[in-house]
């Protein structure tokens, strides 16, 4: 694999795992209206939802995921 073609696929890469991040606590935010409010609340309700969520979301990257969709208007 080229260098040029080994950045896009990793920036691509990098996109999808964010799309999962944001779908994730989007999901929360709209089961749970408290959630859509504070980012603590939706970080809490994402480790709640199994194990496995636990253990691969990690809490900063989902701070992140929310605080990008609250600035975007997503969250409410």
């Amino acid at each position: 694999m080229t260098r040029s073609r080994a950045w896009v696929v990793s920036l691509f890469d990098r996109d999808l795992i964010a799309m999962a991040y944001r779908a994730t606590v989007q999901w929360i935010a709209q089961h749970d209206v408290q959630a859509a409010m504070d980012g603590a609340v939706a970080i809490a309700g994402v480790q709640a939802w199994s194990d496995r969520k636990r253990q691969i979301f990690k809490p900063q990257h989902l701070k992140a995921a929310w605080d990008r969709l609250q600035s975007q208007g997503w969250l409410a």
